[in-house]
């Protein structure tokens, strides 16, 4: 099988080993990688650390995130495998409008708009394969940066794929795969199932339907 062209971004939560398995699985695909693009975002809003967000810059912040995520992404025309996905940007929205860092007047304005943003890039510039890291497997490290999200981000993410993205992911045809946190090595239990598609290793979206 034909790696070349294939877009494939990894997700999970914090400290699940996105930003390893990233770059060894871009590694052992020749594909380059797609950068996370929150660090530079936040440079461009003017922000030094998470802990800096406010009602007052989270809506730059938000919106720029995912605009240099799709330039990351849109850099790499030839396939890539990416730290994170646009669909991160969704369900941390929906972390900081709950937490009130985006204030519900912002959250009620930009919500819609942002969403369907997403949804359209997942239907007609999306992602072949959609890698999902347990969470648990490292213990959460503070870089000044990183969000202390492992205990919510999972089921927000299985959210946001059932009801507000599945349409799009099925109009592209992303195959998911799952990595557990009993898996051991995590690569290659993802080049396993790139070898295998639709088995036993990998989840088709269709599986969204039955949960």
């Amino acid at each position: 099988m034909t790696y070349n062209g294939l877009r494939i971004p990894v997700t999970g939560a914090s400290c699940s080993g996105k930003t390893h398995v990233s770059a060894s699985l871009a590694e052992a695909l020749n594909l380059p990688v797609a950068g996370e693009g929150a660090r530079e975002a936040a440079q461009y809003a003017g922000i030094s650390s998470t802990e800096v967000l406010s009602s007052s810059n989270s809506e730059l912040f938000q919106t720029e995130v995912l605009a240099q995520k799709i330039r990351y992404e849109d850099q790499c025309n030839q396939g890539f495998v990416s730290d994170r996905t646009v669909i991160d940007c969704a369900v941390y929205f929906l972390l900081r409008s709950e937490a009130g860092i985006l204030s519900s007047e912002t959250s009620r304005r930009l919500k819609d708009f942002y969403f369907e943003k997403i949804g359209q890039r997942l239907s007609t510039a999306g992602y072949d394969v959609l890698v999902i890291l347990d969470y648990g497997r490292f213990e959460w490290v503070d870089d000044g940066f990183r969000s202390h999200d492992d205990h919510i981000f999972p089921a927000l993410l299985e959210n946001v794929l059932r009801r507000d993205f599945k349409r799009s992911l099925q109009t592209f045809d992303t195959q998911i795969i799952r990595c557990p946190i009993e898996v051991h090595d995590q690569v290659n239990f993802i080049l396993e199932s790139l070898s295998h598609p639709r088995g036993s290793a990998s989840t088709h979206l269709a599986s969204l339907k039955q949960k």
